[in-house]
């Protein structure tokens, strides 16, 4: 019966076995109870990585966008299997492989294993800030598209802060931007005056915010002719271009609207349109003007 697992040393033992030529790799599989297709792929693994094949796994690889884009394409123009191409590339497991291009064909944003601004993303932490800083932090948040990442970086706060803050606010307005821990200090306090002021920047970041999600979705249900395409997310790709161009909001507020990542987008928008788009498109149209022909518009 196969054994299951193997630790490091004895796949790297298996491994030397056959390479001194005095066995096959069936003789091998029934001497170690082993699909000899493992011992084929132990075998590419070593002569990829060395000695220390089986030692260092793959969640220590950190990987740039550009590296796991040049795989995907490599894979998609057949250059060989996931585990070919895991080989070539020096990649220790073909899952990672399977993984970037199946986010790839979902439309899924590939990205650097350890993004630029991950480290310091980690490294802030929460910090006190007073009433009118909240105040500011969260009319910000809500004109940026509630990035709450983006909010972080700028004020130096945690991704926690920006979000607790932003949703506290939207459940009991301003109100719920003051400190109630212990006894309410008079910092925390604002004039009449400035409360209102406060309170209008930002019930109007709040209205523009929502603005921009309801053109956007009345934008995508007006979208008919999207139905023509075969590319996934046609419908939403088109709202955004059609929103955006409109000067209503920007790419990136809108893909975080919509719940897709920017770079899907910018490819999307970069393509070259198939013969198929363009014909369906010609015969739209000349659906459309036959039919207001007819009707006498």
């Amino acid at each position: 019966m196969p054994r299951n697992r193997f630790n490091p040393q004895e796949k790297l033992k298996i491994v030397k076995e056959y390479l001194c030529g005095n066995t096959s790799y069936i003789k091998l599989g029934r001497k170690y109870s082993i699909d000899e297709s493992c011992i084929r792929q132990w075998i590419a693994k070593y002569k990829a990585f060395g000695e220390g094949a089986f030692e260092l796994g793959s969640n220590n690889q950190r990987y740039t966008t550009a590296f796991k884009q040049k795989v995907v394409e490599a894979y998609l123009r057949g250059e060989g299997s996931y585990r070919d191409i895991s080989i070539a590339y020096k990649i220790h497991a073909d899952s990672t492989v399977l993984q970037w291009v199946s986010q790839y064909n979902n439309h899924i944003e590939l990205t650097d294993s350890r993004p630029e601004g991950a480290q310091d993303m980690v490294k802030i932490k929460g910090r006190k800030t007073t009433y009118e800083e909240r105040i500011e932090i969260v009319e910000d948040c809500l004109k940026n598209g509630c990035s709450y990442s983006e909010t972080s970086l700028k004020y130096q706060i945690s991704y926690g802060q920006a979000y607790q803050w932003v949703r506290k606010f939207k459940e009991n307005g301003i109100a719920g931007l003051k400190d109630k821990r212990g006894r309410t200090k008079p910092a925390e306090e604002l004039s009449e005056v400035e409360r209102r002021r406060a309170e209008n920047r930002l019930l109007t970041a709040k209205n523009k915010s929502m603005e921009l999600e309801n053109a956007f979705l009345k934008t995508r249900r007006d979208r008919k002719e999207a139905v023509l395409s075969q590319i996934q997310n046609e419908t939403i790709y088109l709202a955004i271009k059609e929103v955006s161009e409109e000067g209503k909001g920007n790419v990136s507020q809108l893909c975080r609207i919509a719940g897709i990542s920017r770079s899907s987008y910018s490819k999307w928008a970069g393509r070259e349109t198939s013969q198929r788009e363009s014909f369906n498109a010609e015969l739209c149209t000349c659906i459309k003007d036959s039919y207001k022909k007819q009707m006498g518009f």
